[in-house]
């Protein structure tokens, strides 16, 4: 892999999530940081993620109650 930057699609099949999980923890990311757009002055642009920050994210241990 050349570029930490991929699509959704790519991140959900490395992960093995849904987008619904993907978007209920979208509120842990920065943008810039974790994500952004392919173009930012389109706000409707397609967003990539930095698969290894973003997995760090995702792929924390829970802790059992």
């Amino acid at each position: 892999m050349d570029s930490p930057w991929v699509t959704t699609i790519e991140l959900l099949k490395y992960l093995r999530c849904s987008r619904t999980v993907l978007e209920k923890n979208k509120d842990q990311f920065s943008y810039g940081v974790h994500w952004r757009r392919v173009n930012p002055k389109m706000p409707q642009s397609k967003i990539l993620y930095h698969l290894p920050k973003v997995e760090k994210i995702m792929c924390r241990p829970v802790l059992p109650k």
